[in-house]
């Protein structure tokens, strides 16, 4: 059935009604997806945006101050901890850590080992150590602070190490 003419352009209260209704809901929907969307990409920026977990960061530093395994053990890195960082970049972060070396042999116990094994390069390396850590005895104990830099790579951060 048609309408009259008259009635075809009128709009009439259940029409208003129905509309108000309808807009409403969408107005709501639109404003919760809009807190949904929000959220979820700020939760995304900000898992991709972080520094190293503290975790990974003190396992990486772990690793470096170890000294060389090719020469015998001149100390014992224990206590490591970051006391500060922050993020310089998006690829690069850098932290402040610390730990404690306990000597396992003098320094003149040491240079008598690498006399021998190092050979030409012998005094070069033993003054660095000497520079490094200054005069030490068996068992003295030093307190160690390092600036590290973490690079973000394609597989996570990972310690900057300059070749």
């Amino acid at each position: 059935m048609i309408a009259p003419k008259s009635m075809r352009n009128t709009i009439h209260p259940w029409h208003l009604l129905l509309k108000f209704f309808a807009l409403g809901h969408f107005y709501r929907l639109c404003r919760d997806m809009k807190k949904h969307i929000l959220f979820y990409a700020l939760a995304l920026f900000l898992v991709g945006c972080g520094g190293p977990s503290e975790k990974q960061m003190l396992q990486q530093y772990v690793d470096y101050t170890q000294f060389n395994h090719d020469m015998p053990a001149l100390y014992e890195a224990s206590k490591h901890k970051k006391l500060d960082g922050y993020e310089e970049s998006e690829t690069l972060y850098i932290a402040d850590m610390s730990h404690e070396i306990r000597f396992l042999m003098d320094f003149d116990q040491f240079s008598h080992y690498i006399n021998e094994s190092a050979g030409f390069f012998a005094p070069v390396y033993l003054m660095q150590i000497r520079t490094e850590f200054g005069d030490f005895k068996q068992g003295d104990v030093k307190k160690m602070t390092n600036t590290i830099t973490f690079v973000k790579k394609e597989s996570g951060w990972t310690l900057f190490q300059p070749n």
